[in-house]
């Protein structure tokens, strides 16, 4: 399992700010990526919102998005990465937008307790369905081991 993604809201921040993990599935070794950016929920919501109905306007057309990964991390979403974990991922709707990559993988939402209610409220207020391969994994970033609360949550291979 390659973590490729952390989310970057206001419940993440104080964990985001310690450093974006990257675990290997020999040795769980920290490579200690650092992320000091911070954007809230609403914002980065609303900021997908407007560019998926401005599309003359791409806000988050991002072509440097790229050069931020490493050449192992973007090989293994190329051949065959099962498994996506996103830390901090908010109201942030990846797994209900990317269906064509929710088909081929499982991803497991790393947030605190409080966030995913309200986000599940949400999606249902919305009448949207949630995928059978969108894991939850309810987790205090200042206090639990996120580790462990992504193997409870079904994630192998850590």
């Amino acid at each position: 399992m390659q973590l490729l993604h952390t989310g970057t809201g206001a419940v993440s921040c104080k964990y985001e700010r310690n450093g974006r993990k990257i675990w290997e599935t020999s040795n769980m070794e920290d490579k200690g990526m650092n992320n000091e950016v911070s954007i809230t929920a609403l914002m980065s919501s609303f900021g997908r919102a407007f560019h998926a109905e401005n599309e003359d306007h791409p806000v988050f057309a991002d072509h440097l998005a790229k050069e931020l990964m490493t050449a192992e991390e973007y090989a293994a979403v190329l051949t065959g990465t099962k498994q996506y974990v996103m830390l901090g991922a908010d109201l942030d709707t990846f797994a209900l937008r990317e269906k064509e990559f929710l088909s081929k993988h499982r991803v497991f939402e790393v947030d605190h307790p409080l966030t995913q209610k309200d986000k599940i409220e949400r999606i249902t207020r919305a009448g949207w369905t949630i995928p059978d391969n969108l894991t939850f994994v309810p987790a205090d970033f200042t206090k639990d081991n996120v580790a462990e609360r992504l193997i409870d949550g079904g994630l192998t291979h850590l």
